[in-house]
């Protein structure tokens, strides 16, 4: 018997049992003397064509691994048992001679085993080859891992190094068309409104503002060229009452006159006083509806007393210029606006009708009441209104012929206070005009006026007592 590290391939053995008995019938030459045993309960309760495996000891130091299966079988068979040799156990026979038994049976129980040394002695060096082999796995998968780590590292920088310069060079980029917008803003001054950029090079998503920009510098530009203008006018106009007060003044002082001759210059400067202060009195009258603290005040007032105050306010200086003023109310019309600006409107627009009529003209001043608007008209046989001045009617310090009333006090500006006034009732205004004469037509909208408490209860109280 060689050892299990001498083996080089397993030893076999074969040995078979009588189905019915359970006793030994025929065993191979290399199980020697030795025998295996079959299992009573296995026996008792083996299914036909199914194997059963186990570990056995054939022998001390020898252990097999063995199959029985229980198959069907045709013949007989049997098998000699020398005298010398030893009997297996529960076999049949005399003593002192060969004994041979009789196994024909029907089925039978074969049981084959193998020496597991060798294959142990296998696995162990496959075993220990793995054992290598895991070692040297780990070992490369360690120097692999070391590399990738290494790799990684180095990719990782290299990404970090890349994405920082490569988002430096596109913001950038991204930011040039801010910044050449910033130097285009940064050129803009006080004297120069233009916008020193090109709007399609942009890209689409700054085009909006870049053109909002214009807009607002045109605008900013616009109102700069006003405020120049406002002042000009302003110094314009009152250097005028200014310069002729000045002359009476210097003129007065040359020589010692008489209390009448000094009344009437006293008369002139008064005029010029007075033709100042009127000038500054509208000049804040515009700057307090700039400002938004010339509010809508309103109140229950009858349009046609208001209209009648300023009819007679203005019939004096239209009977000296030989203008008929007439007035059309066609019945007591109650509302609730703000008198005051109403009246400031009646009056400018009457005052305009004077000025700029012709002599023996006409003036018409019609009220009435249309659906939920109170609409005003005043109506002059004037000289008319040219389309090129239309179209600048109500600005500031605009007159469509300024050498024709250069001596009045209203300086271009009753008429851009009347619009104002309007817009800020809620009303419109609308000019008509040819050469036949002018016509404003002023509509505000009718509100009802709240009942007096006192005189709706009055009443009540009244038939209370009764």
């Amino acid at each position: 018997m060689v050892s299990d590290g001498d083996r080089e391939q397993p030893q076999e053995y074969f040995q078979t049992y009588d189905g019915k008995f359970g006793q030994p019938m025929q065993r191979s030459e290399s199980m020697g003397d030795s025998w295996f045993v079959l299992d009573p309960e296995l026996h008792k309760n083996a299914t036909l064509l199914t194997e059963y495996f186990d570990e056995v000891d054939l022998r001390p130091g020898v252990t097999v691994a063995r199959v029985t299966l229980k198959t069907p079988v045709s013949g007989f068979g049997g098998v000699v048992i020398p005298p010398w040799r030893p009997q297996p156990p529960g076999a049949k026979g005399g003593k002192g001679g060969p004994r041979l038994f009789d196994t024909r049976t029907r089925t039978v129980f074969i049981q084959y085993a193998a020496d597991l040394g060798p294959v142990q002695h296998t696995i162990r060096q496959l075993a220990a080859k793995r054992d290598a082999d895991l070692g040297e796995l780990e070992t490369t998968i360690d120097a692999n891992l070391g590399q990738l780590r290494t790799r990684m590292i180095w990719i990782g920088m290299s990404a970090l190094a890349a994405l920082w310069v490569g988002g430096f060079v596109v913001i950038r980029l991204g930011l040039a068309p801010l910044s050449k917008m910033s130097e285009a803003v940064s050129q803009v001054s006080p004297t120069n409104f233009h916008l020193p950029l090109d709007t399609q090079s942009l890209p689409v998503e700054l085009r909006p503002i870049a053109d909002g920009l214009t807009i607002s510098l045109d605008l900013l530009q616009k109102a700069f060229a006003r405020e120049k203008q406002a002042s000009a006018d302003i110094s314009h106009e009152l250097r005028t009452p200014l310069a002729a007060l000045m002359t009476t003044l210097e003129v007065a002082l040359r020589k010692a006159r008489s209390p009448d001759e000094y009344r009437d210059i006293l008369e002139e400067c008064r005029a010029s006083g007075q033709h100042m202060y009127q000038l500054v009195e509208r000049l804040l009258t515009l700057a307090r509806l700039d400002a938004g603290v010339d509010h809508f005040r309103p109140k229950d007032a009858d349009v046609t007393e208001i209209a009648l105050a300023c009819a007679d306010l203005i019939r004096p200086l239209a009977k000296e210029r030989g203008l008929a003023l007439r007035l059309h109310l066609s019945e007591p019309i109650t509302t609730t606006t703000d008198p005051d600006k109403l009246r400031e409107v009646l009056t400018n627009l009457l005052h305009n009708a004077v000025e700029y009529n012709n002599p023996d003209g006409s003036i018409d001043l019609t009220i009435e009441r249309v659906n939920d608007h109170v609409r005003f008209e005043v109506r002059d046989t004037g000289i008319g209104i040219t389309p090129e001045a239309m179209e600048h009617l109500f600005k500031r310090f605009y007159r469509a012929d300024p050498s024709r009333h250069a001596d009045t006090p209203h300086a271009g500006l009753g008429l851009s206070i009347v619009k104002s006034y309007v817009e800020l009732m809620s009303g419109t205004i609308q000019v008509e005009s040819n050469d036949k004469g002018t016509v404003f037509v002023v509509e505000l909208p009718y509100v009802a006026p709240m009942p007096d408490l006192a005189t709706a209860i009055q009443p009540e109280m009244e038939l209370a007592q009764r």
